[in-house]
Formats: C-alpha cells, sequence, structure tokens
C-alpha cells in the first residue's frame, strides 16, 4: 500500500470518529422541542451539533478530497 493509500485509510478513520461525535450530537438535538424558548444547556447543545458539523465538512474537503486528488494526480503521472 502506497503512503498516500495508507494516510487516506487514516484521515478516513479519524473522519470516522468525528462522525460518530456528530450522530451522538445530533441524537442528543433531535430530543428538543423547538416549540419553545431553549434553556442554555439546550443552546450549548445545537452550538455543539453546528460546530462538529462545522469541523466535519471542512476536515472532509480540506483533508480527504485533497488526498483523493493527490491519489488522482500519482495515478496519472
Amino acid at each position: 500500500m502506497t503512503n498516500t493509500n495508507q494516510l487516506l485509510k487514516n484521515e478516513l478513520a479519524l473522519m470516522d470518529k468525528s462522525f460518530g461525535k456528530l450522530a451522538q450530537s445530533f441524537e442528543q438535538c433531535k430530543k428538543i422541542s423547538l416549540g419553545k424558548k431553549l434553556t442554555e444547556d439546550e443552546e450549548i447543545a445545537f452550538e455543539a451539533l453546528t460546530a462538529r458539523f462545522s469541523r466535519l465538512s471542512g476536515y472532509l474537503l480540506q483533508r480527504i478530497f485533497r488526498t483523493v486528488d493527490v491519489i488522482e494526480l500519482s495515478i496519472f503521472q
């Protein structure tokens, strides 16, 4: 396995771990009723959800897709 393939495998494992945390936050926020004013703890739960989503989407774009690009470019050289 080449270094870039191993790097991609490692990056995907890290992304999968981050996705687990995002899913955990999502499950927590699904239980919150949006028909009333949010408590401070509920606001914190939503902030955690949005922060984790942002980190995961940034990670996908900055790390995973770049690594895939490197692999594709090395194939055609």
